[in-house]
């Protein structure tokens, strides 16, 4: 198995900041990927991280299987997942239409295609995509955000390339929010891949804490494929 190593650098070390700061998910986009599941459907969590998306279909009365490559990302999970199964998108280790779904939050940009999408389909008829997009270009601390850590991603998910190779799918976008102080905002820039590793992570975090009043309200534009 492989695990990009920006990734791998990211997550890693402290698992636990994932879980505390990174937003969960609204419930109308995942009631919309959802929709037409049956009471109990078995349904897969893949690269389910800390478990953000997997309480939710735990909630919701699934039967769910979560699959994470990481050892600090899977001890979270397993307070949170009936299963936990160490495994990667290019080789997922489950058996042929296991699952009436498979679900990836905030993970399917890093997959290696088309392999993992070769494996959802081994495993899956269904797919649904989740990414948070930060909406916070009107915000008057976003300036000097920008400054302190300069361009984005590289490859942004809101990008139509960013899930070809599913097949037909339809796209929706739902508002979200999240609330942090100051203190766990800069937690949460200490999780971006592009930032866990920097040399200057410590002092870039402390100069980033003070650009955001406290606490800060953080507006998303969730993301939500159904394939």
């Amino acid at each position: 198995m492989t695990v990009d190593a920006r990734a791998t650098a990211a997550w890693s070390a402290d698992a636990s900041a994932y879980e505390r700061v990174r937003p969960g998910w609204p419930p109308a986009a995942v009631d919309w990927l959802c929709a037409g599941l049956p009471d109990g459907a078995p349904v897969l969590d893949l690269a389910a991280g800390t478990g953000k998306l997997t309480r939710d279909l735990v909630a919701r009365g699934y039967a769910v299987t979560a699959v994470e490559p990481l050892p600090g990302m899977r001890a979270q999970l397993a307070s949170v997942a009936p299963v936990v199964l160490e495994g990667v998108a290019e080789s997922i280790p489950c058996a042929d239409g296991a699952f009436a779904i498979v679900f990836v939050a905030e993970a399917f940009h890093w997959f290696s295609a088309p392999a993992a999408v070769a494996e959802m389909r081994r495993v899956a008829p269904r797919a649904g995509l989740l990414w948070n997009l930060e909406a916070w270009d009107d915000e008057p601390w976003y300036p000097e955000l920008h400054a302190l850590l300069g361009p984005g991603r590289g490859h942004h998910p809101g990008r139509r390339g960013t899930w070809d190779g599913l097949g037909d799918a339809e796209a929706r976008r739902f508002d979200h929010a999240h609330t942090l102080s100051a203190e766990g905002f800069a937690q949460l820039v200490g999780t971006w891949s592009r930032v866990a590793a920097r040399p200057d992570r410590a002092e870039l975090l402390h100069r980033v804490r003070d650009t955001v009043p406290d606490p800060v309200e953080l507006r998303y534009e969730t993301l939500a494929v159904a394939a």
